[in-house]
C-alpha cells in the first residue's frame, strides 16, 4: 500500500490529488487495459468509507470500456458458466469425448459476431474441484489460435472490473436462461450507467422484445375492436333524435349485426386478463405493489364488463304517450374503457427510451388535472 498513490492520496486526505490520479488511472484503462484500475480496486474499502462520492464517479466512469483490439478481445475473453452441469465435463478425465456426446453449452456461451459480457473480468477465477459448485465461476481461455483476427468486424467490451454483488431476478425471462448481472450498488443514478442501459438494452432486443410485441398487438387489437363498438353505438343512438324512432330503428340501435363483434372483443378480453391473471399468480407480492398493474387489471376488465352489459339489454315495448327507447345506455361505461386502454398503451409504450419522455408528460398531465377522467369518459 506504500507504492500506491491512490492510498498515499487517501492518506494525505488532498482529495484534489485524489479526483486527479484516479482521473488518470480511468483514461489510462480505457485507452491501454483495465489492469490500470487495480491501484483503485486495492483501495476501494478506504474510498467508499472516506469518499464514497468518488467511489460512485469511479463506478460510473469505469463501467464503460470500449475494445476494437482483437487482441485484447482474444486475450480477455471470459466465458460464464451458471451451474454444476455447464462445467461438469471440466473435471470429467474423458470430457472432450464426452461433450461431444452429450454438449454441455456454457451458460452465456460464445459468440462470434461480439462479445458481451454482464460478468466481471477482472479478476478471473479459474475453475476447480473446490469451486466447481459456485454459480459464479468464470474461466479465461485462449482463442487467438481458433479465432483470426476480422478486420472487417468490429467488437464492443463491456466490462466492470470490479467484483461486485451479484444480483439474480425472477422472472419468466430469467428462469430461462438464468444469467446474473453484476449491477452498480451505490444507489446514485443508477440507470445513468453504459453497463446498466447496454444490459438492458441487450436483455430488451434479445430476449423480451419477443414476449411484448404479441402481446401489445393484442391490446391494440383489443382497443380498436372497443372504440369500433363504442363508436358504433354513438352514431346509431344519435340518428333522429329529435323524432320519435319506429320500432325497427329502435332494434337497429341494439346493434344485431354487430353481436359477433362484442363476442371477439370479449374472447380478446378474457386471453389478456388471463395473461394478467398468470403474471399475478407467478408474482402475487411484486404484483400487487405495482399501480400499473391495476390500470392493466381494469383497462382488460371493464371492456369485458361494458359487452356484457350491453349484450344483457333488449329494445323494450313502446306505448303510445311514454318515452320513446333511446337504446343502451351504458356507452358512458365504454367511454372509461377506453381512457383505461389509452393508459396502458402508453405505459406499454415506455420501454421505448425515445418516447419516454412524451409518454411522462401526457401521463403526468393525465395524471395532474383533476376531473380528467371524469371529463374524458
Amino acid at each position: 500500500m506504500a507504492l500506491n498513490p491512490i492510498a498515499r492520496a487517501v492518506d494525505m486526505k488532498d482529495e484534489m490529488l485524489l479526483k486527479f490520479l484516479i482521473d488518470y488511472c480511468l483514461k489510462c484503462a480505457k485507452t491501454y487495459h483495465p489492469a490500470y484500475m487495480a491501484p483503485v480496486e486495492r483501495c476501494l474499502a478506504q474510498l467508499l468509507k472516506s469518499y464514497p462520492d468518488i467511489v460512485a464517479y469511479v463506478f460510473r466512469a469505469i463501467s464503460y470500456i470500449p475494445a476494437n483490439n482483437h487482441v485484447y478481445r482474444a486475450s480477455h475473453a471470459v466465458r460464464a458458466s451458471g451451474n454444476f452441469w455447464d462445467l461438469a465435463h471440466t473435471v470429467i478425465p474423458f470430457g472432450d469425448n464426452f461433450n461431444s456426446v452429450i454438449p454441455m453449452p456454457f451458460g452465456l456461451g460464445d459468440n462470434n459476431n461480439a462479445v458481451f459480457t454482464l460478468r466481471s473480468q477482472l479478476p478471473v477465477a479459474s475453475p476447480s474441484k473446490t469451486s466447481i459448485m459456485k454459480r459464479d465461476a468464470n474461466s479465461r481461455f485462449p482463442r487467438m489460435q481458433n479465432e483470426p483476427p476480422h478486420e472487417d468486424r468490429s467488437y464492443k467490451i463491456y466490462v466492470s472490473p470490479f467484483q461486485l454483488q451479484p444480483v439474480v431476478t425472477e422472472g419468466a425471462i430469467e428462469q430461462q436462461h438464468y444469467e446474473s448481472v453484476f449491477p452498480h450498488f451505490t444507489g446514485k443514478d443508477f440507470l445513468n450507467n453504459p453497463v446498466v442501459q447496454a444490459t438492458l438494452r441487450f436483455t430488451w432486443h434479445k430476449l423480451a422484445f419477443y414476449y411484448w410485441l404479441p402481446r401489445f398487438l393484442a391490446v391494440c387489437t383489443f382497443f380498436a375492436l372497443v372504440m369500433a363498438i363504442t363508436v358504433q353505438q354513438i352514431r346509431v343512438s344519435s340518428l333522429k333524435k329529435d323524432q320519435v324512432p319506429t320500432p325497427d330503428e329502435i332494434a337497429a340501435r341494439y346493434l344485431p349485426q354487430w353481436r359477433p363483434v362484442f363476442w371477439v372483443t370479449i374472447a380478446f378480453g378474457f386471453v389478456l386478463i388471463g395473461f394478467e391473471v398468470f403474471d399475478m399468480n407467478r408474482l402475487r407480492i411484486k404484483y400487487f405493489k405495482s399501480v400499473y398493474n391495476y390500470i392493466d387489471l381494469a383497462a382488460f376488465i371493464s371492456p369485458v364488463v361494458g359487452c356484457f352489459m350491453f349484450l344483457n339489454t333488449a329494445p323494450v315495448v313502446i306505448r303510445e304517450g311514454t318515452d320513446f327507447d333511446g337504446g343502451p345506455s351504458q356507452t358512458w361505461f365504454m367511454g372509461f374503457s377506453i381512457l383505461l386502454l389509452y393508459m396502458n398503451l402508453l405505459l406499454e409504450l415506455r420501454v421505448f427510451g425515445d418516447l419516454g419522455i412524451t409518454l411522462n408528460i401526457i401521463l403526468n398531465i393525465t395524471r395532474r388535472i383533476r376531473g380528467f377522467i371524469w371529463i374524458i369518459g
